[in-house]
């Protein structure tokens, strides 16, 4: 039973990996029927597996959806992606609105460019170009910083409101709603990770560049301001508030470094790194600079996240 139980979770893993594979293939190369193929077959394959599967052999205590291994996991992909959305949405849905509040735009505020396919890749609410550098030739600086920073406000406001939501909740009977805001948070604090400190210096464009374009402020100090707000921030979700969210979930320490290894990877290489390498021209582009930066923010992180699992190494299940 319990062989059985370890190939129905390895087996699970290896479909939720494909998923997130093959989401990734997609956003970052573009379109193909080969990785939308793969997504399909993860997601399908999960779901059989959720129907079929006994529940596995834990704390009684843990939630049912978390005893099922292919329950948990399916869990785990729509709460991610979700928060994952959430902040895309309302980033570009916030551009628009404040462009349409300050006059630069009209419109409804939902009628913006979506992108390609389901994954929505190159989505934006104003041309990044084009847009912005009428507003700095007619002299609209404080306009343009004000449409800019509208996005990654409210990338800001969720992140906060969900940190404060993971800080209040108490009761276990709200474990998947603070589940959801975890990754709520994550995806949010990300979002601005990808700004700063990716975008802040040696780039030409993004809403950080424009910001402080607009409103002269020196990128240098936005990016120590920007870096050292977020590291906190991090440092709340991940050291702090992460591990009371496993306490209820009863999860293995694998599947705690499995959470949070998903986790880890989407903020620090996905949103910070590829953007970064993305512009980089060389190995003596001062990017490389920003690229240490944000992988030695990331490293210290996942440091002390490890010294945490080493002191509490606690739970039974995935």
């Amino acid at each position: 039973m319990h062989r059985e139980g370890s190939f129905q979770s390895f087996f699970g893993l290896l479909l939720t990996i494909s998923v997130f594979f093959g989401y990734y293939l997609i956003s970052t190369f573009g379109p193909s029927s080969a990785w939308n193929l793969l997504v399909l077959f993860g997601l399908a394959s999960l779901v059989v597996m959720a129907f079929f599967s006994p529940p596995r052999e834990m704390n009684p205590h843990s939630p049912t959806w978390v005893r099922n291994s292919a329950l948990f996991l399916l869990t785990t992909i729509t709460t991610y992606f979700l928060a994952k959305y959430v902040s895309l949405l309302f980033h570009e849905w916030s551009h628009a609105l404040w462009a349409n509040l300050l006059g630069v735009r009209s419109g409804n505020v939902l009628n913006i460019h979506y992108g390609h396919g389901w994954v929505m890749k190159g989505i934006w609410a104003v041309d990044s170009g084009d847009f912005y550098q009428h507003l700095f030739a007619s002299r609209q600086d404080a306009t343009a910083a004000l449409v800019a920073f509208g996005g990654p406000l409210t990338n800001l406001m969720i992140a906060m409101l969900s940190l404060l939501i993971l800080f209040k909740i108490k009761s276990n009977r709200y474990i998947l709603t603070a589940y959801l805001f975890f990754w709520m948070a994550q995806h949010n604090l990300a979002q601005l990770w990808s700004y700063t400190p990716a975008r802040t210096m040696f780039h030409d464009g993004g809403d950080i560049f424009y910001l402080c374009k607009g409103l002269h402020i020196p990128p240098w100090l936005f990016l120590i301001a920007g870096t050292a707000f977020l590291g906190l921030a991090f440092y709340l979700l991940f050291v702090r508030l992460m591990f009371r969210i496993f306490e209820p979930l009863h999860l293995t320490l694998k599947g705690q470094i499995g959470i949070f290894f998903l986790a880890w990877t989407t903020v620090f290489l996905y949103y910070g790194g590829l953007p970064i390498i993305y512009d980089l021209s060389s190995l003596t582009d001062p990017g490389v600079f920003l690229l240490i930066l944000e992988l030695s923010v990331g490293l210290v992180l996942a440091g002390m996240v490890i010294a945490r699992f080493r002191n509490t190494h606690t739970g039974s299940g995935l």
